[in-house]
């Protein structure tokens, strides 16, 4: 069973903040071969300079073109690494200067090449991210983004809620939590504003409208992925 998009009035502070993340399910099901990503010891993968430029470029002109009513960007066939053609999921997260998290929509399934992944998933969040209306125009300079590239979901065996809880690896892992009333996932940054396990899972469990303490319940599925997140520097405004 697939995740579909999940959309929650969690703490305002938290969506500000950027780290209520929304959910895609692939368009089909085919299965698709996936080949293995370059990984560190860490659990992230190594993308060179070059390669984490051009994912940034891409859904940054994806972002101005698609707002403005222009064609979509492609990527060059030579500026494609064979990491690039990868079969991936990734997410991409547009936020506002001033007031913080404007459209984060991604793939926690892989379903496409990467560099694809990147222009399909920049245009559901300039667009389709169900808390937000569309980006326009006049907001374009106020937008910062990053790009977060997902290595495959695997299940976590555990014994336990007690047992749960010293398996995560906070920082490091993004969870997906399955259970009797949904399922919703959180990438690994929003340890940086919930490090604290068991309320990392509380939320988890109330973005899908869930008790919070349903991750204490037998039957619960829980999946880990991690996450090479590459944010855009943009040089900052000059002032006369």
């Amino acid at each position: 069973m697939k995740i579909k998009n999940v959309s929650l009035n969690l703490v305002c502070s938290l969506m500000i903040l950027g780290i209520i993340l929304g959910l895609s399910t692939p368009a089909c099901s085919r299965e698709k071969k996936i080949s293995p990503p370059t990984s560190t010891p860490g659990g992230q993968e190594t993308f060179t300079p070059a390669e984490q430029d051009l994912l940034l470029q891409l859904a940054r002109e994806t972002l101005v073109n698609h707002v403005t009513g222009k064609p979509l960007p492609e990527a060059k066939a030579e500026q494609l690494t064979p990491h690039l053609k990868e079969i991936r999921a990734c997410f991409v997260t547009f936020n506002r200067v001033d007031t913080g998290l404007r459209g984060c929509m991604g793939y926690i399934v892989p379903e496409l090449p990467l560099h694809k992944c990147v222009i399909d998933r920049a245009v559901a969040a300039a667009s389709q991210d169900p808390r937000f209306y569309p980006i326009r125009p006049e907001e374009l300079d106020q937008i910062e983004l990053e790009v977060s590239v997902l290595s495959v979901p695997r299940k976590l065996a555990y014994n336990g809620a007690q047992d749960l809880l010293k398996k995560l690896r906070p920082g490091v892992d993004g969870v997906v939590l399955k259970t009797r009333y949904g399922g919703s996932t959180f990438l690994p940054q929003v340890w940086e504003q919930l490090p604290v396990p068991e309320e990392f899972l509380g939320h988890l469990c109330r973005k899908h409208g869930a008790p919070a303490e349903c991750w204490r319940e037998d039957g619960i599925e829980v999946l880990t992925y991690q996450a090479s997140v590459f944010k855009e520097k943009r040089p900052s405004p000059a002032h006369p």
